[in-house]
């Protein structure tokens, strides 16, 4: 096959996808300020966060060579990049917007407004709102490139400066989202996706621990138990809504907190397969023998999907360990 695909990046994350291209029989173009070109057939060295030198770049290496899909395992602005790359070629894509919306809280939330979507309510500010005494808010940076490094719950004036200005210095764009702090379970819900189109979802419970003020992400666990059909059934349309408005081709990750009571809300979404250990370990664990790299292979490069059957136990990534069966069904609960 002399067919090529590109990645935009080729580090440690990226390594299971760049493979499982090679294992289909793709030749791999890296994308990369640094490549790693002991895992790539050529490589541009330019920063993923450089979209328009990317396409730039792009322009030459297409006129000779047979592009059939971008691939992405990243956040932050190389999506943006990765978007740009694809649908410049003419390829599947996460879509301008989705990938707007991973990179943005506020964009995030302007989306699912529009589309009718419940959502976590805040707002997108520059610089430290009034206090009001007996609020409990939430702070992130706006454009995260950490995760939940710089998350915090305040509840007084001194932690909410300090939260502030530390979510601000990551944010990429300087912004921080405030948002009212809502207690409940954290719940994912991963589709697989044709040009928007539903070919594929599963839904999982994201371990999350506050202490002191500071998030941390445990560990994840699925299927997700005791969510009320109805409750699941309306999370899967929104999530269904939103990716058929993008046109997401790939692997989308939407994430909801569940209140004791009243609809979940749409707090997060990414495109491709992304980390917590869900496609290297939590995944194998359910559907021994497959390998949701190559799953995203096809989804990337226009081929047939065969979804994966329905999961006949239980599995759970807690601090690094993986427990299945009766211990991580426990855990589900």
């Amino acid at each position: 096959m002399n067919d090529w695909v590109i990645s935009i990046g080729t580090g440690k994350a990226q390594v299971p996808l760049i493979s499982a291209a090679k294992s289909a029989g793709y030749r791999v173009l890296g994308v990369d300020r640094s490549p790693n070109l002991a895992l790539v057939d050529d490589a541009l060295g330019i920063s993923t966060f450089d979209a328009l030198q990317i396409t730039s770049a792009l322009t030459q290496y297409s006129g000779y060579r047979p592009f059939k899909a971008v691939l992405a395992r990243t956040s932050g602005p190389a999506v943006q990049s990765a978007t740009m790359a694809a649908d410049f070629l003419g390829l599947p894509s996460f879509g301008v917007e989705f990938s707007r919306a991973s990179v943005s809280k506020a964009a995030l939330r302007k989306a699912a407004v529009m589309a009718g979507v419940p959502r976590m309510e805040g707002q997108c500010v520059s610089s430290t709102p009034a206090w009001v005494d007996g609020s409990d808010w939430v702070i992130k940076p706006d454009q995260p490139l950490f995760g939940k490094r710089n998350v915090y719950r305040v509840n007084n004036e001194a932690s909410m400066r300090r939260a502030f200005a530390a979510a601000a210095e990551e944010s990429v764009n300087g912004f921080v989202e405030c948002q009212p702090y809502i207690q409940g379970r954290d719940l994912g819900l991963v589709l697989a996706l044709s040009k928007g189109r539903v070919e594929w979802y599963f839904l999982y419970e994201e371990l999350v621990l506050e202490q002191r003020g500071r998030f941390k992400g445990r560990g994840v666990v699925g299927p997700a138990q005791l969510v009320e059909p109805k409750t699941y059934s309306d999370m899967r349309e929104a999530a269904e809504r939103l990716a058929m408005q993008w046109g997401t081709s790939g692997f989308a990750f939407f994430s909801f907190r569940l209140p004791s009571c009243g609809p979940a809300l749409l707090y997060e979404a990414n495109p491709g397969l992304c980390g917590d250990g869900l496609a290297d370990i939590l995944f194998p664990a359910l559907w021994s023998g497959m390998n949701f790299f190559e799953l995203d292979i096809i989804l990337m490069t226009g081929g047939k999907f065969s979804p994966p059957p329905p999961p006949r136990t239980y599995a759970a990534l807690l601090d690094g360990q993986l427990l299945t069966d009766d211990s991580a069904k426990e855990m589900a609960k």
